[in-house]
């Protein structure tokens, strides 16, 4: 499970967390410097998507196996910890990653604005 999970994990630092850094700033109505990096973070995320989505199903299998071996051997503690990590992934699937690109789409939308106000528009 490690195998699959720890490169997962490493993506969704590089390509998420990022992201999601970024909301409470693009929301604070403050002027933000960094929108085109914020926008270009996007990128990546949008060709990644529905692999990180793939990579979940994978998960979600590995963790059914782990689960049916988990409670042959009467391991409720890892039978509640492989709970809670597909919960997580169902978390991620439908909050985290479409907020990670509600964040790059808002940073879009900021951007005119910030040129406007910069007069490079």
């Amino acid at each position: 499970m490690l195998e699959v999970l720890e490169p997962h994990f490493e993506k969704e630092q590089r390509i998420v967390m990022p992201l999601l850094g970024s909301i409470s700033n693009l929301v604070s109505g403050e002027k933000i410097g960094n929108l085109d990096e914020i926008a270009s973070a996007q990128v990546p995320l949008l060709k990644e998507y529905e692999g990180m989505f793939e990579e979940h199903r994978a998960i979600r299998e590995l963790i059914a196996k782990a689960e049916i071996a988990a409670r042959k051997e009467g391991s409720e503690d890892v039978v509640e910890l492989l709970g809670g990590l597909a919960h997580h992934a169902r978390v991620e699937e439908e909050v985290l990653y479409p907020s990670a690109l509600l964040a790059g789409t808002l940073a879009k939308c900021l951007q005119p604005q910030e040129r406007i106000a910069r007069g490079i528009a």
